[in-house]
């Protein structure tokens, strides 16, 4: 696949999948921005990309700061343009964790805070930017548990909550920008459990310490971003690495949505 002359932007891009996928098109031949609040990590994957004879820019972005997303926004705009593909794949792990004992306002207001409002500041400002370019493709990075639910849900509420927001907010995003015919295309990026470093060290000094190992063992960040690649070209609005994730969609349909016959319909198949 050749992505030459065109620019991704990818917010939270310097480690995990959104490194995977910025070293892939830039590998492509893709003009690669990468924006994290990581300057360690910004560093390390602008090097290991120019060094390969990629091009690419690095910005330290804190898009839980309404002001440094502005910012940083009006910095790309200026030096580079509206972009042809937006991904947002911000997570911040240690703040999703939670089981319903756990749930408080102050929790769940920490939670969101990134892992929610982080996509909307960022979309607040580039919207206005693609629709005046006239094109654009947006990804918001949801998660399989947004559309299959499964037994780890229960240590992570927040989480799976906040991955159905950001499913629901993809969808009516889609919806209203098909609705008013702009050629704006929106992607859900759904994908499953993935071992990166961001997810592991998350658990880290919690009590869910010892599911360090189980994360250790899910896919490979660059699997997941091989699958992305592949399918970024089609005119899909769901892109999901669960495998057999449409056969189990519909085995879903067919409880009535119901995720406890759902759960235990996959454990006794």
């Amino acid at each position: 696949m050749n992505f030459s002359n065109e620019t991704f932007v990818i917010v939270g891009g310097a480690a995990g999948i959104g490194a995977a996928i910025a070293r892939k098109v830039a590998a492509q031949g893709a003009s690669v921005i990468v924006c994290d609040i990581s300057e360690i990590n910004l560093s390390r994957i602008c090097e290991e990309i120019s060094t390969s004879g990629g091009t690419v820019a690095g910005y330290k972005m804190d898009v839980g700061s309404d002001e440094s997303t502005r910012n940083i926004c009006e910095e790309i705009f200026e030096a580079h343009g509206s972009p042809d593909h937006l991904i947002i794949t911000v997570v911040d792990y240690s703040r999703t964790l939670g089981e319903i004992s756990d749930i408080s306002a102050s929790h769940w207001k920490a939670a969101f805070e990134v892992n929610f409002f982080g996509y909307i500041r960022i979309l607040e400002n580039f919207i206005p930017r693609m629709q005046n370019n006239g094109k654009g493709v947006i990804t918001i990075t949801s998660s399989t548990l947004a559309v299959l639910p499964d037994r780890s849900m229960p240590i992570h509420i927040p989480y799976s909550t906040l991955k159905h927001a950001l499913f629901g907010l993809a969808t009516a995003m889609s919806v209203a920008f098909n609705s008013t015919k702009q050629p704006i295309r929106v992607i859900s990026f759904c994908p499953s459990a993935t071992a990166t470093e961001n997810a592991i060290s998350g658990v880290a000094g919690t009590k869910f310490s010892h599911l360090q190992g189980a994360i250790a063992q899910g896919a490979t960040a660059d699997s997941v971003a091989d699958t992305f690649i592949e399918k970024i070209k089609d005119d899909e609005f769901l892109i999901c690495t669960h495998p057999n994730y449409a056969t189990d969609i519909v085995e879903l349909a067919k409880t009535k949505l119901n995720p406890l016959r759902f759960i235990n319909r996959n454990q006794t198949s």
